[in-house]
């Protein structure tokens, strides 16, 4: 989700009745309480009790303001395996994940002084839905990391609950034997790309053990002006957002310089797009309708990913299709396109679409104005 300043938000669990909220970080503070059956001041007083524990820093100039909200939540959950050499990729990755609703087992947060390693991680682990293993040259030839890959490994494997292993590579290392015959998130070359298919496949193998979630298409959230030109003049901001909010973003622009109406696709997107575009044709003839596949990445798209989306426009029974991403195409890739009924999207068009967009709401947003100023006058 996002505020009026297009900054994510951060779940929180209130420690005293394990209540959620989303913090939303911006130079205001807003808190929705996500509470099941909570009154007004009930809610008020769980979000008072998690600012006075909750450990995130808080700028004394902040502003809180409280919108209940009745939520049945169902999130994944991850164990975190790693070494201490590699806390510092590690927080960064948990935070990432945190803000797109992935709750994580981090044991700089769970083990407590004086409490038992073995048993919290034991219990981190029979709580979790997913195993993540950094791999690191450090975290290969950690005893703990070892002990903690053969436990959830024999979990997956003998368990019916389960939980499912992702190896996470950091750097170039000897992959340990039981995750051989895996594919690895690959971190090392794209940390961009690796992470967005991380999510992918953490939303579509949760979707897989829990068929009663709830992932119905939702319409875009309203993206403040203000970020948007922030993006067309620093496009590095867009590398500080998660995958989920660059396709809102995307999604908006449809929206309000295009004309369309627009749905996001679940989070599992196990149907090889992100965003559907809809727009009326004749009376009496069903929407024409678009697919868009957004794909926040440094490094060039390729042909192959070209290919893909070709393939679901045949699977989806969909016309056409766009391909949208903050870097460039190969040339292989704009060669395929041509043939595949497929729009590519670059960063560079990208970032005047940002622009266009700005200018378009601007100007809309003073001409009530103008317009009440003529008639008073």
């Amino acid at each position: 989700m996002w505020d009026s300043q297009g900054k994510a938000t951060i779940p929180v669990s209130c420690p005293k009745c394990g209540a959620i909220i989303s913090v939303f970080r911006g130079e205001n503070v807003k808190i929705e309480a996500q509470v099941i059956g909570q009154s007004a001041s009930e809610v008020a007083e769980v979000v008072s009790h998690i600012l006075q524990n909750d450990k995130r820093e808080m700028s004394n100039k902040n502003t809180v303001s409280l919108l209940g909200q009745q939520t049945n939540m169902n999130k994944p959950k991850i164990f975190i395996s790693y070494s201490n050499r590699d806390k510092d990729f590690v927080r960064g990755l948990v935070s990432r994940l945190e803000r797109d609703s992935i709750e994580t087992w981090f044991d700089e947060v769970e083990i407590k002084i004086g409490e038992s390693i073995h048993q919290k991680i034991n219990e981190g682990l029979k709580q979790s839905d997913f195993f993540a293993i950094v791999l690191s040259k450090a975290s290969v030839e950690s005893r703990w990391v070892q002990e903690e890959l053969s436990s959830a490994s024999s979990m997956e494997k003998y368990s019916k609950s389960g939980i499912f292993v992702l190896p996470i590579l950091m750097e170039k290392c000897e992959v340990p034997p039981l995750l051989l015959d895996r594919r690895y998130a690959n971190f090392k070359d794209d940390y961009d790309a690796a992470y967005s298919e991380l999510v992918d496949a953490i939303y579509y193998h949760f979707k897989d053990k829990h068929p009663e979630t709830d992932v119905a298409m939702i319409a875009p959230p309203t993206i403040d002006t203000s970020f948007r030109h922030e993006a067309k003049m620093h496009p590095e901001k867009l590398y500080e957002i998660s995958p989920r909010q660059f396709e809102e973003l995307v999604a908006s622009i449809f929206v309000n310089h295009f004309g369309y109406k627009t749905e996001l696709t679940p989070m599992t997107r196990d149907g090889g797009y992100d965003i559907i575009l809809f727009r009326d044709r004749a009376p009496g003839l069903s929407p024409e309708k678009t697919i868009v596949q957004c794909k926040r990445y440094r490094a060039p798209i390729g042909v192959s990913i070209v290919r893909e989306l070709a393939g679901t426009l045949t699977k989806a029974g969909v016309h056409s299709g766009i391909l949208v991403t903050t870097s460039s195409f190969t040339q292989a890739a704009k060669e395929e396109a041509k043939g595949q009924r497929i729009d590519l999207i670059d960063g560079v068009t990208l970032s005047k679409w940002l622009e266009t967009t700005s200018t378009v709401q601007k100007a809309s947003s003073e001409k009530p104005k103008n317009d009440q100023n003529e008639k008073n006058s």
